[in-house]
């Protein structure tokens, strides 16, 4: 009994020494504390942006840890939504086919070998119980107690989209072409071919909507959702008003993939004491040297050298940041890491006055992170990350565009096109 003390005091005080991330989901659902790396893979494990053609056979996992040493019985359910994510007020029989709500049939795996105890869930998405019958924007609640309806009982949310292709999408990028914008921003040229389809109404029921890597950022800020020119066979969306899109606001990169040797950005580990830590290179304000690492800005690997099994044999550590920066009043620096679309974690800094350094301590698991410095505060208005990061126009991006059509119907908006376009470094 005294060695297990000793054990849940150490586990209690690397978990105290570490802070709690606070989430910017967007979604309108809650979510439990402890709930980490909430990701949408392939069923190999590749992150991907989460996408599901209609009448598709093969899922997604929606999967995610639980920092935790017991298990619990959870249920789902899906929400059609608005083109802003907005939940619909329809019955689940418009766009459901199969039961209203399912319980998770996969048995939830405790951590294998880790110091750190943690339940992982994964959520095979569609299945035969339940699966969309429409396309559109959704949400996937995953939630406990058989009450959804009570916002204490949500333990986390995933947005996806359902693609029906009635028309066809083609996009390119560009550099902006706005002077002062034409070395940080990215425009996107959409060209539709309605295929033969008749529209009533292209202007007040067609809106394009455009997702740059995993941000979910509104497209309207970056192009224009509304054609700029329409004929019979093609409808243009380009717009050369707004600066476009930030070239990428570059991530920078680290590996802990394996802790017995310094991963890339890894100064140094302690990979022999019982609780590991990492310690992550000291870095430099807005360092102009991301624009060579050609990322793809946002794209997360979980991985370890250790299994295949990646999802139960990786292991949490206590992963400290130092950030050079001047420090005011008004300036408070947060690290933000994003593990799936639309799901940020900011874990606060705290400024140094003798050291001069903006100090964080984050648990984070075994694998491969895209991370980014931001000042939130006055230090721009709109909360710019190139303040502390740099955003160049070089930078690869994935765009992912959507065409929308308002069903007249029901009022429903449904994803009638779809296509997928990279920008080169």
């Amino acid at each position: 009994m005294q060695v297990l003390g000793i054990i849940a005091l150490n586990m209690l005080s690397i978990l105290c020494c570490s802070q709690s991330p606070v989430w910017l989901d967007q979604s309108p659902f809650g979510h439990q504390e402890g709930i980490r790396n909430a990701t949408v893979t392939t069923p190999d494990g590749d992150v991907v942006f989460p996408i599901v053609f209609l009448q598709q056979s093969s899922p997604l996992w929606f999967q995610f840890d639980w920092i935790t040493d017991d298990q619990e019985w959870l249920n789902y359910r899906i929400f059609h939504c608005t083109v802003e994510g907005k939940i619909n007020d329809v019955d689940y029989t418009e766009f459901v086919q199969g039961f209203e709500t399912q319980e998770i049939s996969e048995s939830p795996q405790f951590g294998l070998n880790t110091t750190t105890d943690y339940v992982h869930y994964h959520l095979p998405f569609p299945n035969d119980m339940m699966r969309p019958s429409i396309s559109g924007r959704y949400w996937l609640l995953i939630y406990r107690n058989n009450d959804w309806q009570n916002q204490e009982n949500h333990v986390v949310a995933f947005p996806f989209f359902v693609v029906e292709e009635k028309v066809l999408l083609a996009a390119q990028t560009r550099r902006s072409s706005q002077g002062r914008n034409i070395q940080s921003h990215q425009q996107l040229d959409v060209t539709v071919n309605p295929n033969g389809q008749f529209f009533s109404d292209i202007y007040r029921d067609i809106h394009l909507q455009v997702f740059q890597n995993f941000e979910m950022q509104p497209s309207e800020d970056c192009i224009n959702p509304k054609p700029t020119f329409v004929e019979p066979h093609q409808w243009r969306f380009i717009d050369d008003v707004n600066p476009g899109f930030p070239g990428g606001n570059e991530w920078r990169m680290m590996s802990t993939v394996d802790i017995s040797v310094p991963g890339f950005n890894i100064d140094h580990t302690l990979p022999n004491q019982e609780w590991p830590e990492v310690f992550v290179a000291l870095d430099q304000p807005n360092s102009r040297t991301h624009s060579s690492w050609m990322d793809y800005n946002g794209k997360n690997i979980w991985v370890t050298n250790n299994s295949s099994v990646h999802a139960v044999e990786c292991d949490y550590f206590l992963t400290h940041f130092q950030f050079k920066g001047s420090h005011e009043s008004q300036q408070t620096l947060s690290l933000e890491i994003q593990t799936t679309l639309g799901i940020k974690e900011l874990f606060p800094c705290h400024y140094d006055a003798n050291s001069g350094l903006y100090h964080c301590d984050a648990l984070l698991k075994q694998g491969i992170y895209n991370y980014r410095y931001r000042y939130l505060g006055q230090i721009q208005p709109d909360d710019d990350i190139a303040y502390t990061e740099g955003n160049f126009a070089l930078t690869g991006n994935d765009y992912n565009c959507f065409l929308y059509q308002r069903d007249p119907v029901y009022g429903l908006d449904r994803i009638i096109g779809f296509q997928k376009v990279s920008s080169q470094p």
